[in-house]
């Protein structure tokens, strides 16, 4: 049976289980691990979690947040995510972004792992691999991000 919308991918993720990771989940699990510019917001990778090892990636994860939802409507954008941050970096998002933005351009990376049922074993749902991180323009409303 052919897929409905090739071209749409939309993962919803367990970012409550990211937290407190345990052998024997099943399910998605989204890292942000960048988020660098819309004039000089780089943030930190605060976070350090316990992840399954998916290639590169895990047993431990360095990242900014946990993604709860990706969206991307076609191959050229736009691109739509949910995440979940810590305190530090929620205060310095909201402060930044309180004052109009001179530049909307940005690079960013993540990383989506999923649990195969059938092969029982992780693999990556959505991972930049070459380059390592995507550049993308903030899009705005009314001036808003």
């Amino acid at each position: 049976m052919p897929i409905a919308k090739p071209d749409v991918l939309e993962i919803e993720c367990n970012w409550q289980t990211g937290f407190q990771f345990r052998p024997g989940f099943r399910g998605a699990l989204g890292y942000l691990l960048e988020w660098n510019g819309c004039g000089g917001l780089n943030l930190a990778k605060e976070l350090t979690l316990f992840s399954p090892t998916v290639g590169d990636f895990g047993p431990k994860a360095q990242c900014i947040g946990l993604i709860e939802r990706l969206a991307m409507n076609g191959a050229s954008g736009p691109l739509d995510f949910t995440v979940y941050v810590g305190r530090v970096t929620a205060a310095n998002v909201l402060n930044h972004f309180a004052k109009p933005l001179e530049n909307l351009r940005l690079k960013l990376a993540w990383a989506i792992i999923d649990f195969d049922e059938a092969g029982d074993t992780w693999f990556e749902a959505a991972k930049l691999k070459s380059p390592a991180s995507a550049e993308a323009l903030m899009d705005t409303e009314k001036g808003r991000p």
